[in-house]
C-alpha cells in the first residue's frame, strides 16, 4: 500500500513537471508569458509617451519661433 502511494506521488510529480514543460514551450511559441507581454506593451507605451513629449516640445518651440518671426515681420512693415 505504501509503495503504491509513493509510485502514485512520483507519477503525479512527473506528469506535473511535463505539464509545466509543455506550458513553457507554448508560452515561448506564443510570444512569452502574459506578464512578459504586458511588460513589453508597457515599454512600448512609455516609448510612445516619450516620443509624444518630444514632438510637443518641438512643436511648441516651432510655434514660439514662428510667433516671434511674424511679430518681427509685422514691426518691419510698420
Amino acid at each position: 500500500m505504501m509503495e503504491d502511494s509513493a509510485t502514485t506521488a512520483a507519477l503525479v510529480g512527473v506528469v506535473m513537471a511535463l505539464v509545466k514543460l509543455v506550458e513553457k514551450g507554448m508560452q515561448k511559441a506564443n510570444g512569452g508569458s502574459v506578464e512578459y507581454r504586458l511588460a513589453a506593451l508597457e515599454d512600448q507605451v512609455q516609448e510612445m509617451r516619450n516620443k509624444l513629449q518630444d514632438f510637443q516640445r518641438a512643436f511648441y518651440e516651432f510655434r514660439e519661433e514662428s510667433r516671434i518671426r511674424w511679430a518681427k515681420q509685422g514691426d518691419d512693415n510698420d
